[in-house]
């Protein structure tokens, strides 16, 4: 529903998260992807019953700096909205995302990051 994609920006289903967000980050930049695109999911005729995702999985997004995102190459449009907010976008291949139930930043949660803690309320 929600992701911090740098301190003070996230990612956001849609406009109303913002008014269920602690006051304190009300006041970040909330950036709207435009609606998934269903022609970039594969087909699962035989086993629509093992999607465990919904076709929003693709704002599982991992930012890998303040500048820097990786995202599904299948999603374009949300693609397109990342670099006009001048983020740079690297296209990675995630086909079976749904059937897998996890987006880049679901299943790389353990990552390492150099630096310390932020206070990014404050």
């Amino acid at each position: 529903m929600v992701l911090a994609l740098r301190p003070g920006v996230f990612l956001a289903r849609h406009d109303g998260i913002r008014d269920l967000m602690p006051e304190p980050l009300r006041a970040w930049r909330y950036i709207l992807p435009p609606e998934p695109d269903p022609g970039a999911f594969p087909t699962y005729d035989d086993y629509e019953d093992l999607v465990l995702a919904s076709p929003y999985i693709d704002l599982n997004v991992l930012s890998v700096d303040e500048h820097t995102v990786l995202v599904n190459q299948e999603c374009t449009g949300l693609i397109k909205t990342l670099e006009a907010e001048r983020f740079t976008v690297v296209p990675v291949r995630h086909r079976h995302r749904r059937l897998f139930g996890g987006g880049f930043h679901c299943f790389t949660l353990d990552t390492r990051r150099d630096g310390g803690r932020e206070d990014c309320l404050s």
